[in-house]
């Protein structure tokens, strides 16, 4: 059987130019309020960077039952509900960190998105990231210090924002179409062509 890799592609045009000196005042996490992306994992982890980083502020981009909502909230976390794209864009556009904390995914497009407006990644290790050049955390502990460290340090913000850019020269609409091009080919030939 043939495998064939279709990366995915970020959903927001690439931003050119961000300012990576900017001080950054919020983490965000887009995405569905659910267990699948571990709302508590957010939360605790935002109870630790406060503690460290008493003014920053956690917001949670997306909605979802009012039970995983009320985890957010009740630690202070503001859930915007859904927005629409352009708003996300402009969210995104904020001086912010975006901070990924599903347990398991795909590949999220959240993220692509994040690093095409040249946003600091951090990201929980998953399968999905093993091998990209993302900053990941295994835990609340790491993903607290790391976080810290973005919202603190210029040369570590600079770090996560490159390590985006990176993931964007093999994640993009660019190899998206080149991959599903040789797919398309190699079927019709009858798979030989890879």
């Amino acid at each position: 059987m043939t495998r064939y890799f279709i990366p995915n592609a970020p959903t927001m045009d690439v931003r050119e130019y961000r300012a990576t000196g900017d001080a950054l005042a919020d983490v965000v996490m887009i995405g569905r309020v659910c267990s699948q992306k571990d709302p508590v994992f957010f939360a605790d982890v935002a109870r630790e960077v406060r503690r460290q980083v008493p003014d920053v502020r956690f917001r949670w981009i997306g909605d979802g039952p009012s039970e995983a909502r009320q985890i957010l909230e009740s630690t202070g976390i503001e859930v915007t509900g859904w927005l629409n794209k352009r708003e996300v864009a402009a969210a995104l556009d904020l001086p912010a960190i975006y901070f990924h904390s599903a347990r398991y995914e795909g590949f999220p497009l959240s993220l692509l998105d994040a690093a095409a407006r040249r946003v600091p990644i951090v990201a929980r290790r998953i399968a999905a990231f093993e091998g990209t050049p993302i900053l990941q955390v295994d835990d609340v502990s790491s993903a607290a210090r790391q976080i810290s460290l973005v919202l603190t340090d210029q040369q570590e913000r600079h770090e996560a924002t490159a390590a985006g850019q990176e993931l964007l020269s093999s994640m993009n609409s660019e190899r998206q179409a080149a991959a599903l091009k040789s797919m398309y080919l190699s079927i019709r030939s009858g798979g030989s062509q890879k």
